[in-house]
């Protein structure tokens, strides 16, 4: 199905987005505080896009990362990590 739509003369492009998450991963960095002391800091990574659900077309988001916490509960994440554990398991879930 295609976004544009044609009126008369004019022509626009409307499409339906919805956010997806291709690639995940968790990291570690050690970061310094206010006395120059090194701590580790635990953070999650993902590659963030958004695809219309009627035509398909791709919009690259780029990157975003929240701590663990915050990850846990991110749903489009959650979505991903259910599709690679549906994938190695062979089991619709």
């Amino acid at each position: 199905m295609s976004c544009t739509k044609h009126f008369l003369t004019f022509q626009w492009t409307r499409h339906n987005w919805r956010r997806q998450v291709t690639q995940t991963e968790s990291m570690t960095f050690r970061e310094t505080d206010q006395w120059g002391r090194r701590f580790p800091s635990d953070y999650v990574l993902c590659h963030a896009q958004y695809v219309c659900e009627d035509c398909g077309a791709v919009r690259e988001e780029g990157e975003c990362g929240c701590d663990p916490e915050r990850a846990v509960n991110c749903k489009v994440r959650l979505d991903l990590l259910a599709k690679a554990r549906e994938q190695e398991s062979g089991v619709r879930v």
